[in-house]
């Protein structure tokens, strides 16, 4: 198989990911894996801030994340561990450079395009928390301007109104 994977470089991933993504690939003909995130490297020198963002991203991968993405459901990506078939990013034009939530809008795209969504990987990786209350808000506000940025490719889609109309709720509701 021919994958790429995507990690934050502060990340360490689950001793068989690998095994994971090519058995999940060859039998299942999985063409986008998305896996958990746990940001618990560096929770010992974090602030109450930081402990609650890492609680509150790992409540979201196994409360919202993994049940959508093992019903077959559209899921945005989740930005790191996570794993694509190299023809089927060729497809869809890679990578956008200039978006602020590239994988977003990335996940987007490939359902506008191929109608692929991600499905669930079991293994986790383990990433470090924003360390504090002023960078925990830098991130999250460059989160919310760039699903605010996809609406307008949402809009501008060749998917159906009431595809719109879910897809902007899950942008202004979630």
């Amino acid at each position: 198989i021919d994958f790429i994977g995507v990690v934050d470089a502060d990340g360490r991933l689950h001793i068989d990911v690998l095994k994971e993504v090519a058995y999940k690939a060859l039998r299942f003909n999985s063409k986008v894996l998305q896996g958990p995130v746990f940001q618990i490297s560096n929770i010992a020198d974090v602030s109450l801030v930081g402990v609650v963002a890492a609680l509150e991203l790992a409540l979201h991968h196994l409360t919202e994340l993994s049940p959508r993405l093992m019903q077959n459901k559209f899921q945005f990506l989740a930005g790191t561990n996570y794993f694509i078939d190299k023809t089927l990013l060729v497809q869809c034009g890679a990578w956008n450079q200039y978006a602020l939530v590239e994988d977003a809008e990335l996940a987007i795209r490939l359902y506008i395009k191929k109608r692929v969504c991600a499905t669930w990987l079991s293994c986790f990786e383990i990433e470090q928390t924003p360390p504090n209350f002023r960078v925990y808000r830098r991130q999250r506000e460059r989160w919310v301007r760039g699903h605010l940025d996809l609406l307008l490719d949402i809009v501008r889609s060749a998917l159906s109104g009431q595809e719109k109309v879910n897809f902007i709720a899950k942008i202004l509701l979630s």
